[in-house]
Order: structure tokens, then sequence, then C-alpha cells
């Protein structure tokens, strides 16, 4: 686009010259004569500038007269007070009245820095390369042999992970500064290399128990059993020589350890711990990239020494075994149970599920006497669920509930396995009547999923506006996508509960809802028992699937011509269940207590992840509500 030649511009120039007559500053060059004032009148430039739908800039330029006093500089406003210092003032204007349309600026010319990598690759990956071999040898400490710290040995050892810069020392100065860092990892100088050892050959050891005094050292030392402890973090597997306090003060040894922020594989002589951090970060890790246990731990073993990593992989079933003891742990603890009174002993089902704020729950976050809100406003208080099942995360036949149990049976979303499927076997020949909309897979073949395996997938009960996993509604589904199966999740979500009004969405909720409470009544169970006057069930077909069907349920169960429902589509457990599918590559393997912890404490992560975002999220959908209201 040609931006339009601006015309001649006129500068004006003012500086205070006295007039003994007008008491006021005269110009010392006037006006351009087209500007159409008088030489000795007082102007000041304004510009006025409108931004276009199109893009397009207006600007206008103009005069004003300026308002003089005898002992003041001419000001625009005569009620604001001016400095009496000379002013002088440079403007590059153009004639009163003048238009200009101009185009706005172009991008700017690319520079080096807008690429990178390719400035990288160009520039800096040779040098990359040098510094990275230069690293191999003593670099800056080639020109001295003797530790600058004691100046009595030779300096022939580094650390990998200290902010050294490869200072080289002696033996004892190593260790005297590594008593606080015991998993750092050492390397020595062999007079044309460096090779790994490791500070439990150079003697180190680590003393457990004696935190509260200043030597840290106790005077009747234990070492541990077989003197050959490992203890497992982010640095990778390390072989250390410790000690636990054989004096009294430090007590039991699975304290000690704990307080040393170490977790103990068994409670009774224990050979192998991990770190707090190392396992906070494959905590993090499996729940983020979904990484198994197996190929976290093969990591830190070839981060310790890649050539035989093969051989730490020994420690591999007590590694898995303290994650498991640490997701439990760490589930109770954020659940408040360290702080009541009976403990663990007595947590209740779903106690240890994170809730969704945003959900109404009576109690907590609804205003006195909401039961009594109008019948057009009941809307304000339903609870929005949606249900739906997952063939990818199954599991296959191995283990068994006797030789894996599982830590949590119940606490959290996943419902107490033992009254499922005591419902499930209970009424395991019941037989679901077929589709009378198109020809539903889970509805018609419920089986399709489940050759070769003890579990054909999850079924879920979500917040369907939240997209949350709901307490004790997750259970593993035998032969697919079975009324019985999904009746008892979706009642023990609900059951209960004083609500109101429910929001159902389900994508066979169109065949699913005829027979649900002559269902419920043959069920004859209390769990799944819930008080049914006064209220009312909407049943709902999400968005996406409802095209599927014919066109009576697109009439009878589409959100869009449902009344007080929003914008919700009910499509929240697919887009869960994206993020949860990699989550089945290792939760397949395992047996039944393991995954169910497993995905607990997946579930509760993906909770608290909407949590902490539903702030910035609320802030986003106002963002445009706000801009409109401003605007008008």
């Amino acid at each position: 686009m040609h931006k339009r030649k601006r015309p001649a511009v006129t500068t004006i120039n003012f500086s205070r010259s006295k007039d003994e007559n007008l008491g006021a500053t005269t110009p010392v060059e006037s006006l351009a004569s087209t500007s159409g004032f008088s030489t000795t009148e007082k102007r000041l430039l304004f510009e006025k500038t409108t931004v276009a739908d199109d893009g397009r800039i207006r600007r206008e330029r103009g005069l004003v007269a300026l308002q003089t006093s005898d002992d003041r500089p001419p000001t625009a406003r005569g009620d604001i007070a001016s400095s009496p210092d000379p002013i002088y003032e440079l403007y590059a204007g153009m004639d009163p009245g003048d238009v200009v349309d101009e185009a706005e600026e172009g991008p700017r010319e690319l520079r080096a820095s807008d690429n990178p990598l390719a400035q990288w690759t160009a520039d800096h990956r040779q040098i990359y390369l040098e510094e990275i071999l230069r690293l191999e040898g003593r670099g800056d400490h080639a020109t001295y042999s003797d530790c600058r710290r004691c100046g009595l040995s030779a300096a022939e050892f580094r650390c990998c992970d200290c902010l050294g810069g490869g200072e080289l020392l002696c033996a004892a100065c190593t260790k005297d500064g590594h008593r606080q860092l015991p998993f750092h990892r050492i390397q020595q100088w062999m007079g044309t290399s460096f090779r790994r050892t490791t500070l439990k050959e150079m003697g180190l050891r680590i003393q457990l128990g004696h935190w509260h005094s200043v030597s840290g050292r106790c005077p009747l030392p234990e070492p541990a059993a077989g003197e050959d402890f490992v203890i497992i973090d982010n640095l990778g597997v390390h072989h250390v020589n410790l000690d636990y306090c054989g004096c009294g003060e430090g007590g039991l040894r699975t304290v000690q350890l704990l307080r040393a922020q170490i977790w103990g594989a068994t409670t009774t002589n224990p050979r192998t711990g991990a770190t707090f951090s190392v396992l906070r970060r494959f905590q993090l890790l499996s729940c983020e990239s979904k990484c198994s246990v197996l190929e976290f731990y093969q990591t830190l073993a070839r981060e310790t020494d890649n050539l035989h990593f093969k051989k730490d992989t020994v420690r591999y079933n007590e590694f898995m075994r303290m994650t498991r003891e640490w997701r439990n742990v760490r589930m109770l603890k954020r659940a408040g149970r360290g702080h009541e009174a009976d403990g663990i002993a007595r947590t209740q089902p779903g106690a240890c599920a994170l809730l969704c704020p945003a959900c109404p729950h009576p109690g907590k976050n609804l205003p006195p006497n909401w039961e009594n809100a109008p019948l057009e406003l009941r809307f304000i208080y339903a609870l929005f669920v949606a249900i739906d099942a997952n063939f990818r995360l199954k599991r296959k036949d191995v283990s068994s509930e006797e030789r894996d149990p599982g830590l949590g049976n119940g606490w959290a979303f996943i419902c107490d396995v033992q009254a499922y499927m005591e419902h499930v076997g209970k009424h395991w020949n019941y037989k679901q009547e077929r589709s009378h909309c198109v020809a539903h897979d889970a509805v018609d073949k419920p089986d399709r999923e489940a050759r070769g395996t003890a579990s054909s997938g999850i079924g879920a009960v979500d917040c369907a506006r939240h997209n949350m996993k709901r307490p004790c509604a997750v259970g593993d589904l035998q032969l697919g996508e079975r009324y019985i199966n999904m009746d008892y999740m979706f009642f023990r979500s609900v059951a209960g509960s004083s609500l109101m009004r429910f929001v159902v969405s389900y994508d066979i909720a169109c065949q699913w809802h005829i027979h649900l409470l002559e269902r419920l009544a043959h069920y004859n169970d209390d769990a799944l028992l819930m008080d049914g006057t006064g209220k009312s069930i909407t049943f709902l077909v999400p968005k996406f699937h409802l095209p599927a069907h014919i066109e009576d349920c697109n009439l009878k169960f589409s959100f869009n011509l449902t009344r007080d429902v929003g914008q919700t589509d009910g499509e929240a457990p697919e887009r869960g269940w994206a993020d949860a599918n990699p989550m089945a590559r290792s939760t397949k393997e395992m047996g039944p207590g393991f995954r169910r912890d497993t995905l607990d404490d997946y579930f509760n992560d993906v909770n608290h992840k909407k949590i902490i975002a539903l702030g910035k999220s609320l802030m986003c959908a106002l963002k445009p509500i706000s801009r409109a209201h401003l605007w008008w």
C-alpha cells in the first residue's frame, strides 16, 4: 500500500520574549500565511487520531488559541499554573484543519535473532562442541597439581554436580564438601582422562539420627545391614555407607530415614531407600508424561552408569513399591487424615478425592435456603454430570485381588471394589433390552472389548461442566458398557445428595434412562438409594454424539433445545479420556490394586490442575463480556 505524500509542514517556534505593551510573548517566527491566523495570536497545535475498524488511521490536526497573562507564558488552560521559565516547543505539524489517512506500518525486517536455531548453527555450534570436549579434560585446572584448599594432597577429584567449574580437590576436601551432598557424582583424574568413582569408595559415611547436634555425629553409630545400602535419587542410583544412631536419641530406624527425607523400601532392616525428591519427581512425571516406573528407574540407572546400568536394575521392585506407598501417603496427607483423631483407619469412601469447587455442594458453597428457590431459578443449583466409558484403559488378566488388594480401596474416585463386584456378581445375568434407536454397540454388543482381559475398560461419572471426576464414580468394566456397571457408578455418585435438580449427559441416554428407576428398585442396594422427593432429572445426549441418533432423539435429548443448560455440550469425559489414554501403556500390565492406586492418583492430579486453573479460565471467559460492556 502506498502512503500519500505529506504536504509541506509549518514549524512553529515559540520563545519567551516580553512585550512591554502587551505583556506577553511573541512568536519568533510567524505562522505560514496559509494558517489563517494573525501573526500576533498565540496558538497551540492539537492532534486527534481515529482508528477505523478496517485498520485505517484518520488523523486530524489543528491550532487552538492560547490564554496569556502579564506574568506567565502561554497556556492552553488559564486555571492551571505554569512555570515562568522560557518555553521552547518545536512542532512538525500540518496546516490547520488538514486531515491525513495513513496506512499502518508494515512488519519490520527480519533479523538474525529471529531464527535462534539457524544463528546457533551458523555461529556457535563449533564453539559448543569445543567447550564440551574441553570439559573432558582438566580445562582451567591444568595449571596446578596440589589441592588449592588444603595444599596437602594431590588434586585429583572433581564433582559433576557442584557449580565449581570442574575444580579439582583432594579426597579429604571432596568428602568434607559433600557431607550434606552425598548423592553427587564424583570423577577422578587418572593422568590422561577422568574415571567415575563414588563417595562411598572415598570413605564418606552418612550419619542418621543426629540432626539436632552441631557435629551430626553419633557416639555409637550402627552400620546398615550388609553395608550395601542403596539410595535412589534424582542424580542416579547410589551405593552408600549408611550409619544409624545407636545411642537411642535418634529413635526408630524407620523414623531416622524419614527425618532424613529418605523413604525406606521395607520397615525391617531396609537396604534400599529413595529420597523424597525423586519420589515426587516420578509422581509428577507419571501424571504429565505418563512414564512407567520401569522407564523412570532405568533412566536413573543410566544416569549413574550408562555402560553397566543393568546391574542397578535389581532394586526396581523396591522402587516400584516405594512409589505406591508415597502416592498413598501423599493422598492421605492432602485429605487431612493426619489431623483427624481417628487417623487413617476411619477414612470414609471418597474422602481423599478433590471435589469440583464450581459444582453445587450443599453446606459448602450454596446460600441459605437454596432449596426454597422458585422453580424457574432452580437451574442455578443444578448438578450437571456426564457418564462415559473408556475401552483404552483396559487391564490384562494378571495378578489377583488376593495378591494385590490395593492401598486405598474406595477412598478416592474408584468405588469400593468389594461392594461393586458384589453388585456386578449379583446381577450378572440381567439381560438388557436392545436399542430402539440406531444400533449402539454400547447397548447391543457390550462384550466387544472384553476378550483376554480382566477389565475391558473403565466407566466414570464426571462433572459435565468442569470436566472433573466425581468421588466413588469410577469402576472397572468386565464385558463392555453394561447397564449394571453404569447404573452403579451413576447412583453411587449422586446417592445421598440433597440437590433438587440433575442434568445427566450420556451418549446412549435415550436408551439407558428408559427403565432406570425400575432397575434401581431391582438392585435394592442401600448404597445406591436417593430420595426422589421433589427432584428432577433431565437426560440428554452430548452434542457431538447426538447427530448419530434418530430424529426423535435429536429433538428430545438435545442440549440446544433444552432450557436452563447454557452452553454445556456434555462432552467433558471425552476431553479427559484424551489425556488419560496414554496411562494405559503402563496400567494394562499392573495388578488390580496397583492400577486402582495409580488411576486414583492420576485423577486427583487432573482435578488439582483444573481447580488451580479455574480462576484464569473464568477471567478469560469474562474478558469478552467486560469489553462489550465497556464498549456500550
